[in-house]
Parts: C-alpha cells; sequence; structure tokens
C-alpha cells in the first residue's frame, strides 16, 4: 500500500519522491501552514563528501618525535659548509624560477595576447592550472632568498640563519596549492605538447635558451611540487643524498653540483649544538615545513584529488577533467556491482557506481574480483591487492548523468541485493548549466539495468545487503538536494510506513523554472487564496497532482492522477479511526495525504 501510486507510475521505485508548491502569499505563520510543513518531516541536511585520498595531518609533537633519532656530532666547518650548501642550493633555485617565469610563464599568459588582440597560444585555463601559482612561490622565494644572504657575513648584525628559515618557512602554504595541482597541470601540459603545435613551438624555443642549462620543462615544473621535500631533508639530513618521493634517475637526484634541483646531503641539525641560537628554530622551521606538506586537505581540494584520481583510472575515457572538477561538485560515496541480464540472469559486467552531489557515474571493473577502489591512482588503495592487477587494468567510463534523471527501483526478488536503474527521457528544462553530453549518457538510456550486489570475499560477514541500503539512501538524499534550484528552494525527508519520502519545496516561480520535476506535485493554499493550477504546468503535467487547502476547520485535500487510484479496503483499513482529538485529526490526514487517496476524492476535516 505504501508504494501504490509508484507502483502505477514505474514500478517498485525504492522511495517517494514529492514536489510541494507554495503559490506567493501563503501565510507562513499560519497554524495550519505550519502544521503542513511539520508534515514533510524534517530539512535535508547537506551530505558529507567522501574524503577518500584526503591527508591527515600529524601533530607537531609528532614531528618533533622525529628529530630525535638525530645525535649530535660536533664539526663547525662541516656545519658551515652545509649552511652555505643549503644558500646556494636556494639561490639556484630561485634563478631557474625567475627564468621560467621570465621566458615562458610571462609570455604565454592569455592576458599578454589580449593586450595585442591577438590569440593565445593556451586558454586561460590550461594556463593556470599548468603554471598554477609558480608567480607567488618566486615573489616568496626570492623574499627567503633576499634574507639568507644576510645569513653567516660574519659582520655584528648578521642574520640568524635558524631564525630565517623558521620566519619564510611560514609564508610557504602556497606549496601546498601548487603541490595539490601539479599532478593536473602535468596532464594538461602533456595534452598541450601533443596537441597543440604553436605550445610545442613556443617550448622548443623558448627551453633552448642557455639558461634553462638543457632542462626539460616537466623538470623545472616538478621543482616547486616537491620543495618542501626537500626543505625538510636538508634540514634533518637524509644519508643517501637522494629524494625518496622521486625516482633516482630524476634530475633531482643526479646532476647535483649543478642542478637548482638536487638533493645535496645535509645534516645541519646533526652538526648544530643544542645551545646554538639556530637549533631552536630550525626545529621550529622543520615543524613548518612538514606542517604545510601534509596540511589537512580542505573541502575543494578533497574533491580534486578524488576527481583525478578517478579520471586516472579510467582507460579510453570520453569524459575531460575539466568537466569532472566542479566548484560546487563533491564525491559522496561510491559502490561495486554486477550488472545482470535483466530477462536471462547471466552476469554481463563488473561496475563501479561513483556518487557525486549532482552526477552519478558508472565505471566498468576490468574483473569481477577487484574493487573500483583499488583501480584508483590513490595512496589509500589496497596495494596486496593491486599487486594481482595487470598493469593495464584500468576503470573504463561506461557514463554519467545528471543525478535527478537517475531513478533507482526494487530488483529481481530472486536475485539477493538487486536493484534496478532507469534514467528519465525528461530532458533538462529551465534555468541552470548545460546538460551532460548526450553520448555520455547513451548508456542509461537502453531502458531498466539490473545490477547485484555481491558479498566481498575480502571482508567475513560481509554485509552486502547494508552496503547497498547505504548508497541507494545516499543516492536518494542527494538527489533530493540537487533539485534545489534556487536559494529559497528547499528539500525535506521524513518515514512513513518505513518508505523514505522526499519533499522539493518551491514557490511559484521556482518551480517553473526547475530544472528536473518530480511526477507527484503538491500545491498548498490557504483557505482565502487561489491559484491557476494549470498555469503551473506548462509542458510535461506531473502523474498526480495534488491540492491541499488549510482551512479554519482543517484541510482539504484533492488529487488528479493520469492512472485511476480505486480507494481500496486495506488502504482504508490502515487509516486510524479515532480522530475525534485535533491531533487525530492530524493523523487522519496524513494518512490520506501519504497513502495517496481517490482520485478526485476531496476529504475536508471540519
Amino acid at each position: 500500500m505504501k508504494k501504490r501510486i509508484i507502483r502505477l507510475i514505474m514500478p517498485f521505485e525504492q522511495c517517494q519522491n514529492v514536489d510541494v508548491i507554495f503559490p506567493t502569499g501563503q501565510n507562513e505563520h499560519s497554524a495550519m501552514y505550519m502544521k503542513f510543513m511539520d508534515m514533510l518531516g524534517d530539512r535535508c541536511p547537506e551530505q558529507d563528501a567522501n574524503s577518500l585520498g584526503s591527508v591527515n595531518a600529524k601533530s607537531d609533537s609528532e614531528y618533533l618525535a622525529e628529530l630525535d633519532e638525530i645525535t649530535y656530532e660536533k664539526n663547525d666547518e662541516q656545519r658551515y659548509y652545509e649552511v652555505e650548501q643549503f644558500i646556494d642550493t636556494e639561490a639556484n633555485y630561485v634563478n631557474m624560477l625567475k627564468v621560467m617565469v621570465e621566458l615562458v610563464v610571462s609570455k604565454l599568459n592569455p592576458d599578454t595576447f589580449k593586450s595585442r588582440n591577438e590569440p593565445p597560444i593556451i586558454n586561460r585555463f590550461a594556463f593556470k592550472n599548468i603554471f598554477l601559482n609558480i608567480e607567488e612561490i618566486l615573489k616568496v622565494n626570492e623574499c627567503f632568498m633576499s634574507d639568507l644572504r644576510k645569513c653567516n657575513t660574519g659582520a655584528a648584525d648578521d642574520k640568524c640563519f635558524g631564525e630565517v628559515c623558521a620566519s619564510h618557512m611560514g609564508n610557504f602554504a602556497c606549496y601546498r596549492n601548487y603541490s595539490l595541482g601539479f599532478e593536473s597541470g602535468r596532464l594538461l601540459h602533456a595534452n598541450e605538447v601533443k596537441s597543440n603545435s604553436q605550445y610545442r613551438k613556443f617550448l622548443e624555443s623558448s627551453l633552448a635558451d642557455p639558461k634553462f642549462n638543457r632542462f626539460k620543462m616537466l623538470d623545472i615544473l616538478i621543482g616547486p611540487a616537491q620543495r618542501l621535500t626537500r626543505y625538510i631533508l636538508m634540514i634533518k639530513g637524509n644519508h643517501n643524498g637522494v629524494d625518496p618521493s622521486l625516482p633516482p634517475s630524476h634530475p633531482a637526484n643526479t646532476n647535483k653540483s649543478a642542478n637548482p634541483f638536487a638533493i645535496i646531503t645535509l645534516d645541519i641539525l646533526k652538526h648544530t649544538p643544542p645551545r646554538h641560537r639556530d637549533y631552536e628554530p630550525l626545529k621550529r622551521a622543520y615543524v613548518k615545513a612538514c606542517s604545510i606538506a601534509s596540511m589537512e586537505d580542505d573541502d575543494a581540494t578533497k574533491l580534486a584529488t578524488m576527481c583525478h584520481n578517478i579520471f586516472q583510472s579510467f582507460k579510453n575515457s570520453s569524459l575531460a577533467l575539466s568537466n569532472l572538477i566542479r566548484q560546487n561538485r563533491s564525491f559522496i560515496a561510491h559502490l561495486d556491482a554486477i550488472e545482470v541480464h535483466r530477462t536471462k540472469g547471466y552476469q554481463k559486467r563488473p561496475v563501479t557506481f561513483f556518487l557525486f552531489t549532482d552526477k552519478l557515474l558508472i565505471a566498468e571493473r576490468p574483473n569481477y574480483q577487484c574493487r573500483g577502489i583499488d583501480l584508483l591512482d590513490s595512496k589509500n588503495r589496497d596495494k596486496s591487492r593491486m599487486r594481482t592487477l595487470k598493469k593495464d587494468q584500468m576503470l573504463r567510463f561506461k557514463g554519467w548523468i545528471d543525478i535527478e534523471q537517475a531513478q533507482i527501483f526494487e530488483g529481481a526478488p530472486d536475485i539477493p541485493n538487486s536493484f534496478l536503474l532507469f534514467a528519465s527521457t525528461l530532458q533538462k528544462h529551465g534555468r541552470g548549466p548545460a546538460p551532460t553530453t548526450e553520448s555520455q549518457e547513451d548508456f542509461f538510456r537502453k531502458g531498466f539495468r539490473l545490477f547485484t550486489v555481491p558479498p566481498r570475499e575480502d571482508v567475513e560477514s560481509d554485509d552486502c545487503l547494508a552496503r547497498t541500503v547505504d548508497f541507494v539512501t545516499k543516492f536518494q538524499h542527494g538527489q533530493a538536494l540537487a533539485k534545489r534550484y534556487d536559494p529559497k528552494d528547499e528539500a525535506y525527508h521524513r518515514q512513513w510506513c518505513d518508505l523514505n519520502v522526499y519533499s522539493n519545496v518551491y514557490d511559484t516561480d521556482s518551480y517553473t523554472h526547475a530544472n528536473y520535476k518530480n511526477n507527484i506535485a503538491v500545491v498548498y493554499l490557504e483557505e482565502d487564496k487561489s491559484v491557476n493550477i494549470r498555469s503551473l504546468f506548462p509542458g510535461v503535467t506531473p502523474w498526480i497532482v495534488a491540492l491541499v487547502q488549510g482551512t479554519s476547520g482543517g484541510f482539504r485535500f484533492s488529487t488528479w492522477s493520469k492512472v485511476e487510484l480505486p480507494l481500496k479496503k486495506d488502504i482504508l483499513d490502515s487509516i486510524p479511526l479515532d480522530s475525534a482529538t485535533e491531533d487525530g485529526k492530524n493523523f487522519f490526514f496524513q494518512s490520506v495525504f501519504w497513502n495517496n487517496g481517490k482520485r478526485k476524492t476531496i476529504f475536508s476535516f471540519e
């Protein structure tokens, strides 16, 4: 009974979605208005973004504990040499950044071409994402270098090397932003080199300048991405003399005498006595550098990291990274499943669902044993499981669609933990961003698709039903939130007879311009108000339209439906007979309202 209307419209849907329209001029403080709003339940809270792949920062005390392993060795001459090496390395690094900005970055800036009324070599998006904030980094490092030159001069007023490091390290938060965007920038750079002949020729010409010392573009771009790690290693010490985050053949680990990106074997703290004026500041500099290098990601960074990991894991995808990352988009959940033939019952393909705040994405896994999460380019993936995969095994992008267009229904009774996925054929209308590319929706446009969620072999007593319910619930919740197209729009949730019910609340104007609409629309009116029902539905009319009037004596309720909705005895029997009290009246009306009464039947509670 509780899913009765839904089944007549679209069989076995797992929740009920209703649009509630309040025409302009309703008294929001009236008793009946507030009682009706109470029936809708509670406002839907915003969903928590999935922080998979994000960084959890250590505490300062944990970083300081890492320095306890250092045993002081007195060697003043070696210490003086190492400080000079640190300063020389910084000078070479700043010089290379300056050359890069002067000969490449400034000349490729689209604003430079705009001032000359010429088309840019690369567009603004590519420029910002390839070079990121390298100009900001140059400025803070030039200031750092300026103070470093005043250290160890022998003069009475020379600056304390440790204090200079500690004070300037606090300005290096800009490196975090560069490091997080570097991998995406590297991909964009590679794509531009491959597809943009002007960009390729410009770089070939610019890098031929002797000032670049035969370094390649990527060798220079990766410098800032690794710089904080190098400060950490030079202060604390690295007896192998190599950057462990890079391969031994990388320029940072070779040709060290003339290489601005080289890691020199330094043990500055090891040769600094605890009572030296540099000792405590150097420890602070070390902690600050570690904190910035591993600071906890903000929401935007978490999203960019996750989207990049997903993008990197796709093989032959028509989806661009720039389309995947959006400012207001968050990654919510994922679910591994198996697509099953609807009529014959055999397994068709293993897939992974990726749920975002506004999109549902499906990718095919290379085999039934692996998990989608293990194929992501993430440091948190299951490495033991990854060793069983071939190197070329990647996710295959199947398609994605606006979350408002997707619908999930109960699956086949004889297939455990199964559900049906269907995409509405209604196209987006009204205000809002452009719809998803049609070709990327083809996977969803071929009728109902049946999926099942099998138990995981690596987890004892895996509750695959709970995982399925959790994902479906997050999908339903996200879909209701996604249907808020105006700042005034709201989404509400309640349960009725164990069924999730989501209500999207609009005024007349916002409902008319909503991108996607539910199959059921309810119009609420005060007793002395009127509305032109037909004007609310100029295009496609919902399957069911209901009118609720709040009067001094109670609610009046009328429904119009495209399908016959007979009022059967079992529905009547579910409605409580005791409505003598005011609360009884309200519950009586709620029972009729949520159980969906007979078409055009008017219930008056006066």
